[in-house]
């Protein structure tokens, strides 16, 4: 939207105000404010003292669309950001001219056009024209403008194909299908596909670039009964940056919503998303996820999801299954958030249903979490090679509620040869045999000679813990190592094993019990207040402690 001069109202006594850019601070009007964060006012020639500062909406009625005050000193001059003491909401953006009001009878007008900035306009591009230019002049890249130019990728055109349709990067391109790399112009709307078909297959797989420019897809839907099913089947190359609105999508084996099968390459800057009134899902048989249904040898990150994810075995808000090959973590699944409640029958997690060998780093669930056997906040079930000391999983959290049979914790279910690191749950855990507020249970893996032992360091659990066979942290303690690890005693209702510490519902909310967690560096309290958390996500959660009357 642009914000645009009106005129000046004479007033009845000294002090003048002005509207002028955020980019540079002069006398005087500016011709454009290029949108409402920039709105500034110069007020001038004032006697010191607090003056109130209104904002009247377009029309004859001039509704208040609110005020504040400011405070001018010995100088009688002020500039100020109208944005930061009156935040304009959305259904404030009518056109129409609006009116700033200072003291009763210092005016200024300005006035507010609905109209967006034209991403062709070469004179006035924004930030993603000018990264579509970088990519589509210099490095290759084929426009994707519209879902009909989406469907297209799957098909080579040797001779040339138009892309880019209604942009300035309209023309034809010479294309390798599958193999080449694309960046999106527009954000897609699919409605007009009653039945999309994901693009590939098992073996036909994407293997270029698939860039998002920050745009999203809206409106998938898939009703199949295949495996590897998604907007891309299978997937060999690199996604990144976009936002997929509102995606139902069905299918059998290897299903998420944006890939069924990843099999290598990176993974970022991707979110699934809800919008307000909308019911989307992705259900599937086993390997469902909410971003990907499996994947093996890759970086993933800055994903997130907040849509409904149903299947059968490994199952995740995020990935269905987290498979590597190697047998030490070389491979990280990083920064990122499910919201969506998970539900499945065995090896089930908010963010992935199970990892094989990968590397887990400052990942959130708040979604509740529902299966049978292997069920986790995080991960339904986790394997590594504790013996190369490597922390498979750390800064983990849970805040949803998790329920299952056998084998259920608020961060993991089952606990192969693992290690974890600075990571905690607030949720409810509820389950039959083997619970733990933090971890199911821990089994020795005979399997293997090296590596057979699980450990875990500055870990906690303050949440409710429900069972048979429960405990505190660790449903099953076998072959664990537990170092300054804690339970709240008042929630977890259960006869201390030796397993973890245990802590009044008060302490839990104290630093002094947690003298091993670096305060200073990775961690916080609100001494009384809270109990422990990450700085990493200090944006989306903070525990508070629960008030037991």
């Amino acid at each position: 939207m642009i914000l645009s001069m009106g005129v000046t109202f004479a007033s009845r006594s000294p002090g003048t105000i002005f509207l002028q850019s955020s980019s540079e601070v002069i006398n005087g009007n500016n011709p454009l404010l290029e949108n409402k964060n920039s709105v500034f006012v110069r007020a001038e020639n004032f006697l010191p003292g607090i003056y109130d500062v209104v904002v009247k909406a377009p029309g004859s009625k001039g509704t208040i669309l609110g005020s504040g005050k400011v405070e001018i000193g010995s100088s009688g001059s002020l500039v100020f950001n109208l944005y930061n003491l009156i935040p304009f909401v959305d259904t404030d953006n009518e056109a129409g001219v609006y009116t700033v009001v200072m003291d009763g009878n210092k005016m200024k007008n300005f006035k507010l056009e609905t109209n967006l900035v034209d991403p062709d306009d070469p004179d006035d591009p924004d930030e993603q024209e000018q990264y579509a230019d970088a990519l589509i002049e210099y490095s290759g890249f084929i426009p994707i403008a519209n879902g009909e130019e989406l469907n297209r990728m799957r098909n080579p055109y040797p001779e040339g194909e138009l892309f880019g349709q209604g942009t300035k990067w309209e023309r034809q391109y010479i294309t390798n299908g599958m193999m080449s790399s694309y960046v999106l112009v527009k954000d897609i709307d699919l409605s007009g596909f009653s039945n999309w078909v994901p693009i590939g297959d098992s073996t036909n797989r994407f293997s270029g670039v698939f860039d998002g420019n920050n745009y999203s897809i809206k409106n998938l839907k898939i009703d199949s009964t295949l495996d590897y099913v998604g907007l891309f089947a299978s997937t060999l190359g690199q996604l990144r940056d976009f936002s997929l609105v509102d995606p139902i999508v069905r299918g059998n084996n290897y299903v998420g919503a944006i890939s069924g099968y990843h099999w290598f390459g990176g993974v970022q800057n991707i979110k699934v998303v809800k919008s307000p009134g909308a019911n989307p899902s992705i259900q599937g048989y086993n390997h469902v996820g909410g971003v990907i249904g499996l994947t093996r040898e890759n970086f993933i990150g800055r994903m997130t999801n907040e849509v409904d994810v149903f299947g059968n075995n490994y199952v995740g808000g995020i990935v269905g299954e987290y498979y590597l090959m190697n047998n030490i973590h070389i491979r990280d699944l990083y920064n990122s958030h499910n919201k969506g409640n998970i539900t499945g029958v065995n090896n089930v997690g908010g963010i992935a249903g199970n990892n094989n060998n990968g590397q887990l780093s400052n990942v959130i669930n708040e979604g509740n979490v529902t299966g049978n056997d292997y069920v986790g906040g995080v991960l339904g079930r986790t394997s590594g090679f504790s013996s190369y000391f490597i922390e498979g999983i750390s800064g983990a959290v849970n805040t949803g509620h998790v329920k299952g049979n056998y084998y259920v914790g608020g961060l993991v279910g089952i606990f192969i040869r693992e290690r974890m690191v600075d990571s905690y749950n607030t949720g409810i855990v509820e389950g039959v045999n083997y619970v733990g507020g933090a971890i199911g249970g821990s089994v020795n893996d005979n399997n293997y000679e090296i590596g057979n032992t699980s450990a875990t360091n500055r870990i906690y659990s303050s949440g409710e813990v429900v069972g048979s066979i429960k405990d505190g942290l660790v449903g099953q303690p076998m072959g664990m190592t537990l170092n300054n690890s804690f339970y709240n005693s008042d929630m977890s209702n259960t006869i201390h094993q030796g397993i973890g510490v245990p802590l009044t519902n008060d302490e839990m909310a104290e630093p002094f019990y947690f003298n091993n967690f670096d305060f200073a560096g990775k961690w916080r309290i609100i001494p009384g207040e809270s109990y422990p958390y990450l700085v990493w996500h200090e944006a989306f959660y903070i525990p508070l402690k629960i008030n037991l009357n």
